[in-house]
């Protein structure tokens, strides 16, 4: 297995969030791959990070994963992260106790469990629960069609199902393409991160953001208006999100 992290103009977020995470954790530095945009950004990251793995990529979020997807061999294994991780736990496992969220004991078992389960259902995607919300997570796995973020989730390489069509909304139709071909998209509902999702500086969130958004949604909307509703959304700098329909089924774990 190897860790992708793409990161853009975060040069010492990088470090103090996904790769201080990743060594709470005990994962080595020689499995951890940062793909940067361009050269340029190669020499920021570099002096910073000599003894991980920095990759030159391209400019772009879809174009970024495109290249991480086509720089890894078909049926790899990759554990894809964002660069702003501040963290990563479970909900209470404990029943009989008052629900919230605790340490994981061992993040590399949880790992190796979604792929496992990847494997034992013949797909290739697992994910996280989108929020750290312990009220609604669940303390077991699915197998349904749903949401699996772009800020931690695992995957087989399969390089057709993972080619994109968008940039800004990327997970939906990541986790939309994996299910119609293969019928299944593995949640662990009881793992979450701990990030601020589209408030950091640097990342996905510069200039021009809005208007790709919207280009986005229409497309996500036209290819896949079967899996998916747009409803409203405060909190959405365009005022509308897409959300993976609930009732298309093949049954959890």
């Amino acid at each position: 297995m190897r860790i992708a992290i793409p990161s853009y103009k975060r040069y010492n977020e990088l470090g103090s969030k996904t790769l201080k995470t990743l060594e709470k954790f005990g994962y080595s530095k020689d499995i951890i791959d940062i793909f940067v945009n361009n050269q340029e950004e190669y020499e920021l990251y570099k002096p910073l990070y000599p003894e991980y793995n920095l990759i030159v990529g391209k400019l772009g979020i879809k174009e970024i994963r495109e290249f991480i997807i086509n720089y890894y061999n078909e049926g790899d294994k990759i554990l894809c992260m964002d660069d702003d991780i501040d963290d990563i736990k479970m909900k209470n496992p404990k029943s009989w106790e008052k629900s919230c969220l605790v340490e994981i004991e061992d993040l590399k078992v949880e790992v190796d469990l979604g792929f496992k389960l990847c494997e034992e259902h013949k797909t290739k995607l697992w994910g996280v629960y989108p929020c750290d919300n312990n009220m609604m997570m669940k303390n077991k796995a699915s197998t349904h069609l749903m949401f699996c973020g772009g800020w931690l989730y695992g995957m087989i390489i399969d390089k057709d199902v993972f080619k994109l069509n968008v940039s800004q909304y990327d997970d939906y139709e990541r986790s939309i393409k994996v299910f119609q071909k293969y019928g299944k998209v593995i949640r662990l509902n009881y793992l979450c991160a701990k990030t601020k999702y589209n408030n950091n500086k640097g990342g996905m969130c510069d200039s021009n953001r809005i208007n790709i958004m919207k280009r986005d949604l229409d497309i996500l909307n036209e290819l896949y208006g079967d899996y998916i509703i747009i409803k409203k959304k405060k909190s959405s700098i365009i005022g509308v999100n897409p959300q993976i329909k609930s009732n298309i089924s093949c049954g959890d774990t």
